[in-house]
């Protein structure tokens, strides 16, 4: 194997990885922090707006009422 396949596997493994553990890190954040965290960088926000982190958010307690000239929208 020639030096630059195996830095290659070592970077992939690296990668993978460090994916795992912010990834696993990431899913004991509350939204408000999973939001902060994903304007850290492009890397962050990958992981952090990744669907696996969003899969038991309970978002209703964001939901607001609207109201529009006397109508009552939610």
């Amino acid at each position: 194997m020639s030096a630059v396949t195996d830095l290659s596997c070592r970077v992939i493994i690296l990668n993978t990885s460090l994916l795992f553990v912010v990834d696993r890190i990431f899913s004991y954040l509350d939204v408000t922090s999973l939001c902060r965290c994903a304007r850290v960088s492009r890397y962050w926000k990958l992981v952090a707006l990744d669907g696996s982190n969003w899969q038991h958010v309970d978002l209703f307690s964001f939901q607001t009422d609207i109201e529009v000239a006397g109508f009552s929208v939610l």
